[in-house]
């Protein structure tokens, strides 16, 4: 059955505090700009020479699921270019910009930052970047930050990773490590040669507490508590495409779920890359 959600509503205060938070997001942007000693650089190539529409995409998935695999592969075979909402964050603090150092108080204080902050950033990243294929990662987490950042870019396409949690946690569960070295052994890793020891010193192998098997599913059940109404925005806006590899049944059936979710993405991906290319024609 089709996830449904109500039609949301933006609220006038969030819109003015997230046009405040980008205003002072320009200035800072303007001051670099005359401080520098460097000239501005040019964003893509110049406006006689047609280029494609941009393209964005979001992955949903569980945790420790196939989420890092697959943003690999769309890196490598599609060009994409990754950005993520926390390295955004982190570098923003470090440079100690505007938005920067507001973010740094609510950190310091042990709480989350805003998410019209958060946004703001993204969106500032976002507008220089001359990359045409463009993947958001750790971004949005909430309904609410999926509303703000749909006032000024929209998805393409969403895409849920819907693999089985058991499958999940049995793959992460039947991990070991030689914790000396770091080794690790398991399913998606070499198997020891000897059960239980590790090939080099022989020593014994322990499991990581955050890969039991309960820890593994008390995390994916937060994640889908916490994901839920992204999932539902999403889907009611018509941009949410849930893949599970089902149809490539012997890749399953080897363990290889990340490659079985990923060809079955590549039709509607490479439909979405087709349009923006069309659409980009004089």
């Amino acid at each position: 059955m089709p996830l449904t959600v109500p039609r949301a509503t933006i609220v006038p205060a969030s819109l003015s505090s997230l046009n405040d938070t980008i205003s002072k997001l320009d200035e800072d942007r303007r001051r670099h700009v005359l401080n520098s000693q460097d000239k501005p650089k040019t964003i893509g190539p110049p406006p006689s020479s047609p280029r494609t529409k941009k393209t964005y995409v979001l992955l949903i998935g569980p945790p420790r699921g196939s989420r890092d695999i697959i943003t690999e592969k769309l890196i490598k075979d599609y060009g994409f270019t990754r950005v993520s909402a926390g390295d955004i964050l982190r570098e923003e603090v470090a440079c100690e910009s505007e938005l920067g150092k507001e973010a740094r108080t609510f950190m310091d204080g042990g709480k989350l930052v805003p998410d019209e902050v958060v946004v703001s950033m993204i969106f500032s990243r976002l507008q220089d970047l001359a990359a045409d294929r463009i993947l958001l990662e750790g971004f949005p987490k909430t309904e609410a930050q999926a509303m703000q950042f749909d006032i000024q870019v929209k998805f393409d396409v969403v895409f849920h990773l819907d693999e089985p949690y058991t499958e999940i946690a049995l793959r992460i569960g039947n991990r070991w490590v030689h914790p000396g070295s770091g080794r690790i052994y398991g399913s998606d890793y070499p198997a020891p040669s000897e059960e239980g020891k590790d090939d080099e010193t022989g020593e014994p192998l322990i499991q990581r507490p955050e890969d039991k098997p309960e820890e593994t599913r008390r995390r994916i059940n937060d994640w889908e508590e916490r994901m839920r109404t992204v999932l539902e925005y999403y889907s009611h806006h018509g941009v949410l495409i849930s893949k599970d590899g089902s149809s490539f049944t012997q890749l399953c059936a080897k363990g290889k779920r990340a490659e079985a979710i990923f060809g079955e993405m590549k039709e509607t991906l490479e439909s979405k890359l087709d349009s923006a290319r069309t659409r980009a024609l004089p």
